[in-house]
């Protein structure tokens, strides 16, 4: 047997037991590609269970998925031709096909990084929270929130683990803004606590009452000791010291509140998905030569939430954030899918000067008639 059918049999395998996490490719045959890693999940949460694709590069990222039979096709398409190394991750083993400069194929396999472990049980508290039934499958309608759970969990992975390392040592302190029912701040604390078994306080701030009730309520069933609900509106709550700040979804200006409020706490990580750019909106009175664009009413919506979420990134930037934009989940699953990510910079990461950002904000707003954006004036009511 080859070394590539070994590869593709555990592959299969895996995910005929069901012990399949995910496929990484790396180390590009071309280093002037500019795709630089395909990472691969199983989605099994519809009737047919399907891969994943995502491609990486250094500008965007873009989401293909592939049946079984003919992912595994591209995969071997890919080992020809754009990736020398595929890494497959399952509970059982990690297995690795690496081609070498003569184009040989080697085949390892190793202790699993993900082992399975003792009991596997669909969580608690998806349960309680009514996304999973008992036998792990997705209720009725919640499938679309259980992929955006997924994903936020794999983005949250990354952040982490990008800014803070492996340092499992480090204890976070985590505020949710606008919490909502919980779904994603729920799933966040359980990857934190009982995955990577990292010290972690989480609170979700929530306005409706019988939302932080219920929440609650559900935290001490689940034994998630360290996760609190509390009332409270984005625009007024006092933040104490916090290292990240995650608000998902916040509608209009709400965003900017929480976002003014994680510059003010110097928090490491602000992690925001708008919903609707009223604001801004409003006041565009272009007068340019884009004006004709924005005649057409769909246009005009679209240029206000690219001008909007563009303008808080350059204010992130400009007060010592690393910032980026990106799809948080496909449209397929929900209108609300861009995702801005402020990592506030180290020491020998700076980036350019406050001005710099700042001109470029004074510039769109010229461009576009705004006369101001809601972020600025609340952070020179905090100055």
């Amino acid at each position: 047997m080859s070394k590539q059918d070994q590869f593709f049999n555990a592959l299969r395998e895996s995910i005929q037991t069901q012990t399949f996490v995910r496929l990484v490719f790396s180390k590009r045959y071309d280093k002037e590609d500019q795709i630089r890693k395909i990472k691969v999940s199983l989605d099994s949460t519809s009737d047919v269970a399907h891969f994943v694709f995502l491609d990486i590069y250094d500008v965007e990222e873009i989401e293909v998925e592939q049946k079984i039979e003919d992912g595994i096709t591209v995969m071997q398409n890919i080992l020809k031709n754009v990736f020398k190394v595929a890494t497959l991750h399952t509970n059982q083993a990690d297995f690795s096909l690496q081609i070498n400069k003569t184009g040989e194929p080697s085949f390892h396999r190793r202790p699993p990084s993900f082992p399975l472990k003792n009991t596997q049980k669909t969580p608690d508290f998806l349960i309680e929270l009514g996304v999973l039934k008992e036998n792990g499958k997705p209720q009725k309608g919640k499938g679309d929130k259980y992929k955006q759970i997924s994903k936020f969990v794999e983005i949250m992975a990354g952040l982490l683990r990008n800014y803070y390392g492996e340092a499992k040592d480090k204890k976070l302190n985590i505020i949710d803004m606008g919490a909502g029912k919980g779904y994603l701040t729920f799933a966040l604390y359980d990857f934190l606590v009982n995955n990577l078994g990292m010290e972690t306080h989480v609170k979700g701030v929530e306005v409706r009452d019988d939302l932080v009730n219920k929440c609650n309520d559900i935290a001490q069933r689940v034994g998630f000791q360290n996760l609190q609900f509390e009332k409270g509106y984005i625009g007024n709550y006092y933040l104490p010291t916090t290292d990240v700040l995650i608000a998902l979804h916040a509608c209009d200006t709400a965003t900017d509140d929480a976002i003014s409020k994680g510059i003010k706490a110097n928090a490491d990580l602000i992690i925001c998905a708008p919903c609707c750019h009223k604001q801004v909106r409003k006041l565009m009175n272009c007068q340019t030569h884009l004006q004709s664009i924005l005649q057409y009413g769909i246009h005009n919506d679209r240029i206000a939430e690219m001008l909007t979420d563009t303008i808080r990134a350059l204010i992130l930037e400009a007060n010592g954030y690393e910032t980026s934009v990106s799809e948080f989940i496909s449209t397929e699953h929900t209108g609300k899918n861009v995702m801005i990510i402020g990592k506030k910079r180290k020491a020998d990461n700076m980036g350019e000067s406050p001005q710099f950002y700042l001109q470029q904000i004074d510039k769109l707003k010229t461009e576009f008639g705004v006369k101001f954006h809601y972020l600025e004036k609340l952070l020179d009511k905090n100055t």
